[in-house]
């Protein structure tokens, strides 16, 4: 499977092959957004329907929760999950593409507002704070 740099060339392949299929497009100019369970796909939906979240390209995942495409605001490669949201960006990451009557590859890849990127970093702020006032579990080890 090939992958490409740049959604309308994925999406000019995709159209060659009219029957449900997929390729992998690079991130380096795009941000995925993906929600990997329920009630946070409903968060994100709730997001997009107060205009937090900009309606964007996506399609539906293996999981059948919607993954998001934006533009990359960011001039740097990551990864960032936070209790099953996940945000992938960069050249160093890549996503299936996923060609089938849900997909909305023919929207325009939006723009994520600052608003919506201070929440984001806010949010994992106070993730990271609370994760580190857990106590740290017991180390078990294994001999042999």
């Amino acid at each position: 499977m090939k992958t490409f740099t740049e959604l309308d060339e994925l999406i000019k392949e995709l159209q060659r092959h009219p029957q449900p299929s997929c390729g992998r497009l690079r991130l380096d100019h795009y941000l995925v957004l993906e929600a990997t369970n329920e009630v946070l796909e409903k968060g994100l939906m709730i997001l997009e329907r107060e205009g937090i979240l900009p309606a964007t390209a996506g399609w539906e995942s293996e999981d059948f929760f919607n993954v998001r495409l934006y533009q990359n605001p960011y001039r740097t490669t990551g990864a960032i999950t936070m209790y099953g949201l996940q945000m992938r960006f960069g050249s160093r990451y890549d996503c299936l593409v996923i060609n089938e009557e849900y997909s909305m590859l023919d929207q325009k890849v939006a723009a994520l507002p600052k608003e919506t990127l201070i929440f984001f970093r806010a949010m994992r702020e106070e993730i990271a704070k609370f994760t580190a006032s857990l106590p740290v579990p017991p180390v078990l080890e294994y001999r042999v």
